[in-house]
């Protein structure tokens, strides 16, 4: 959904897409439909796509996970007792300078959306933020050591990776009780950075407002 994101904000021409399938530039399609792309400029070999990802060509990723841990590992290959695989994942982070992953805090909850704050109706039944992975598909460690950026945004909070590849808890979404809706619903205790944030309220209107999006 990250290019649609991009072209309801008006902010195509100051990006440059790529999908690991071969097709660059123009806007990727969403969801189910993700391999094709709207007005690709060009397509190529989808080996020679990860020769470039290999070589250091791509400055940002935005990536699905499974699991997090503390230390900034992530895992997406086997949750539970299914088996996903990794699929590109491993080499697109590998090459990329800046990673941000993307995905829900909690496994089944439900919230809504009310006067630009996040309700939680239901916590759901796993947090993915645990300190027991049951696999390992990206390091954090390593990451950092390579000298990449790690971000992890969620609905409900977002945590860089620091220097000493832990976990830091930077923005919250507004409306959430810090302990009751995030830190007690993590199987770990995060750094909390000393100059928490709250989440800009325009991220949480209940109609997506291309106005804010490009002011902000």
């Amino acid at each position: 959904m990250v290019s649609n994101l991009f072209y309801e904000a008006n902010l195509l021409d100051q990006y440059h897409f790529t999908t690991d399938l071969g097709a660059i530039g123009g806007v990727p399609a969403p969801g189910f439909d993700y391999g094709p792309n709207y007005n690709a400029e060009a397509v190529i070999n989808s080996g020679d796509m990860f020769d470039l990802y290999h070589g250091g060509g791509l400055e940002t990723t935005v990536l699905g996970f499974g699991e997090i841990n503390q230390n900034g590992n992530v895992n997406t290959t086997l949750l539970g007792n299914r088996i996903m695989g990794p699929g590109g994942m491993m080499d697109i982070a590998e090459g990329a300078k800046q990673i941000i992953f993307v995905g829900p805090f909690m496994v089944k909850d439900k919230s809504h959306i009310e006067n630009n704050q996040l309700v939680i109706d239901d916590q759901g039944n796993k947090s993915k933020f645990t300190d027991a992975l049951s696999y390992v598909t990206f390091n954090g460690s390593k990451a950092v050591k390579a000298g990449k950026k790690i971000t992890i945004v969620t609905d409900r909070a977002v945590f860089e990776l620091n220097k000493e590849a832990k976990l830091v808890l930077t923005e919250v979404a507004p409306g959430l009780d810090l302990h009751k809706d995030v830190l007690n619903q993590m199987g770990f205790s995060p750094v909390v950075e000393d100059d928490l944030k709250v989440m800009e309220s325009h991220l949480f209107e209940e109609t997506w407002s291309l106005k804010n999006c490009q002011t902000k």
